[in-house]
């Protein structure tokens, strides 16, 4: 094996490793808890502020463990739910973070005047939680008595909870996920029953969590609200406050609109991207969305620079170099684009939720779920050493790794992505310091406007063209030119995809123009669609196809002339003159989406398959292994095709077959034919 080769294969091991580790692991490295109780009488207590230092679970490690500094107001408790509570929502993150420590959460809640503590931090399990409730009586100015509940679930530093993460079940809410919520949600019902002679008639539950400790916060709101309010304990759904952050995809898609529970997403967190949308997961209650490069554009960098000044003040208040704000808030180009490739790329190799994990399994086959949990309990015993977990993929998926590298290896944006994963920390979008920057960055009114902040407008064209987009004032926001992206612009996303079509992604409430042109005749497809990034849904679908393009003609599309104007209303304009009519408008149910599989015949990998838009252009590729041949592509037993890779529109489901040599032949190595 030469160099290269070597090489290469080093490159597909890290990098996959990496990929799916995070993508099925999700959060953070554990840390060993520390273990202590405390108790004290429930009496009213004037209601205070307090200013305070809290020491944190940081994931920076020039940092760890890091302090930082939080406001309390016993007042806010006084408020319904129902209303948008921005100190408590800066709060519940930095205590979120406390949970690291059983001690640590506890040194907190006692500065805050909350006693009582009841709480598990001794049974670490793939289907425990950890988790501390305390409470406090309080009389605010106007003689109004209340009871404050506190619900600290633990979202770091769980060990063994971290193989839950990984057991979905075959149907209903994230199995790993509802188990430890129902868990914690006993636990308050004891608490409640327990202390029901010290408490005020009034009582508030106020709940937070950290990513796994999130998704377990949330399906936990779920249950307060289906149950609590039901038990007899006076309790209504605006007095229960429920925050979680960065918080996995765990509940059913149903309509769990409920008001009192509030998550804070970065769109660039892949921990915020799983269990899939295509399995029907998803968050209930408000989702608030973090400013992002594909929803917000230009404006994106104007945020980012005001996140990275409250980062610059939690480093500096730990004495770290404020240059690594910098550093830990970079992010590689087309960053959501590629998590949601992953996404789809799992969702399609584990064909659905019930062959990952079935109900009825043969008793000595394990399922993909037994094989993930087992091997991530394993990694935990062995230091955190995560790389037998890519041997056991390897061994239930055949040929994942090398379709991986296929999949990343062979076009621009993913060659980018999976070295930007073996040269940086993927997981910096999922830092909490990112998340309590952003968050006092934004600001109240910023932060508010965030709700359901995920739709964007993406352009799709088959045909590699030039192109110019510029602003509403006429600035250059991003352009290609023959075939090459200039990453100097980075004002927008742009990209080269895997079947080689350009894709620009702009916001969908302000105006864009996109200028197409080219040094010779061509006829381009142009696909626009509103994408909805928490469902991963196209909405709605625009479609121009089979445009002639001359040689010094030039296509015009404009977007957003208005603010939130639907892409019926978009423009597309030849030579400044010529309107031309889409040939396809539809929306919701009417979005046509195809299915292509790829099998493979011989030894060798092939890739292709996967979910389409109607009229979408795809690529096949196939990947020879070391000393065989490939013999063509197949469709209903009849050559296609002996190219290597070959691409068409897609129009309708379509399978084909790549056949193989499966001799051991020397013929032609996997790695020569594309270098």
């Amino acid at each position: 094996m030469n160099i290269r080769e070597k090489l290469f294969n080093k490159i597909l091991l890290k990098g996959a490793a990496v990929a799916l580790c995070f993508v099925l692991c999700f959060t953070l490295i554990p840390w060993v808890e520390c273990t202590g109780t405390s108790n004290a009488e429930i009496t009213n207590k004037q209601a205070t502020t307090v200013h305070g230092e809290y020491r944190s679970g940081s994931e920076i490690k020039e940092m760890r463990p890091a302090v930082y500094t939080y406001d309390y107001d016993d007042n806010w408790l006084y408020n319904s739910s129902y209303d948008f509570n921005y100190d408590l929502i800066k709060l519940s993150i930095r205590l979120s973070l406390t949970t690291i420590h059983e001690e640590y959460i506890e040194d907190v809640m006692t500065q805050m005047g909350y006693g009582s503590f009841v709480g598990n931090y001794t049974e670490a399990g793939k289907h425990n939680i950890g988790y501390t409730i305390a409470s406090k009586n309080i009389v605010n100015a106007n003689d109004e008595e209340i009871s404050v509940v506190m619900v600290a679930v633990r979202g770091v530093g769980y060990k063994d909870e971290w193989a839950g993460n990984a057991i979905c079940g075959p149907s209903g809410d994230h199995y790993g996920f509802s188990t430890a919520a129902n868990t914690v949600y006993n636990a308050i019902d004891a608490y409640l029953n327990q202390n029901k002679e010290n408490l005020n008639k009034k009582i508030k539950i106020w709940t937070f969590g950290y990513s796994r400790g999130a998704a377990v916060a949330n399906l936990l709101g779920c249950m307060l609200n289906e149950k609590l309010t039901q038990a007899g304990y006076g309790i209504a759904k605006d007095d229960i406050f429920d925050f979680t952050y960065e918080a996995p995809q765990g509940a059913i898609k149903q309509t769990r609109e409920y008001k009192n529970i509030v998550n804070i997403v970065n769109p660039t967190d892949i921990v915020t991207k799983v269990f899939m949308s295509e399995w029907g997961f998803c968050r209930a209650g408000n989702t608030y969305y973090l400013p992002s490069l594909n929803a917000d554009g230009v404006k994106y960098l104007y945020y980012k620079k005001k996140m990275v000044e409250e980062y610059k003040k939690i480093l500096e208040y730990n004495k770290v170099d404020t240059a690594l704000a910098e550093e830990l808030t970079e992010a590689s180009y087309a960053l959501q684009d590629n998590l949601d490739k992953i996404c789809h790329f799992l969702a399609a190799e584990f064909k659905s939720r019930e062959n990952y994990s079935p109900t009825n399994s043969e008793k000595n086959t394990p399922t993909y779920e037994d094989i993930f949990s087992q091997a991530i309990m394993t990694a935990m015993t062995n230091h955190y050493d995560f790389s037998g977990l890519l041997q056991d993929l390897s061994f239930i998926i055949p040929g994942l790794v090398s379709r991986l590298g296929v999949y990343w290896m062979l076009n621009p944006l993913d060659s980018a992505f999976i070295f930007d994963i073996m040269t940086k920390n993927y997981m910096e979008p999922h830092y909490p310091e990112l998340q309590i920057s952003w968050i006092d960055a934004l600001g109240e009114e910023g932060l508010k406007s965030r709700i359901d902040k995920v739709r964007y407008k993406k352009l799709i064209i088959n045909a590699i063209t030039d192109a110019v987009v510029t602003d509403a004032t006429g600035k250059v926001v991003a352009r290609i030119i023959d075939g090459v992206l200039d990453e100097g612009l980075n004002l927008i996303t742009s990209y080269i995809d895997e079947n080689g079509q350009l894709v620009i992604v702009v916001p969908n409430d302000e105006q864009f123009t996109v200028k197409l042109s080219s040094d010779e005749a061509a006829r381009i497809t142009l696909t626009a669609s509103e994408y909805n990034e928490e469902t991963t849904e196209n909405e709605q679908v625009v479609q121009y196809q089979d445009v002639a393009l001359a040689e010094g003609d030039v296509l015009t599309y404009t977007t957003g002339e208005e603010k939130g104007q639907s892409l019926s209303e978009d423009s597309l304009v030849a030579n400044g003159e010529e309107v031309i009519e889409p040939d396809l408008d539809v929306k919701g149910d009417a979005v046509k989406e195809w299915t292509v599989n790829i099998e493979v015949e011989g030894s060798g990998t092939a890739r292709g398959s996967g979910v389409k838009l109607d009229g979408e252009y795809a690529r096949f590729i196939a990947w020879p292994d070391f000393g065989e041949r490939f013999l063509g592509w197949y469709k209903d037993g009849s050559l296609v095709s002996k190219k290597l890779i070959f691409g068409k529109k897609i129009k309708g489901d379509e399978s084909y077959v790549a056949k193989f040599t499966n001799n051991g032949e020397k013929l032609v190595s996997g790695l020569k034919w594309w270098m």
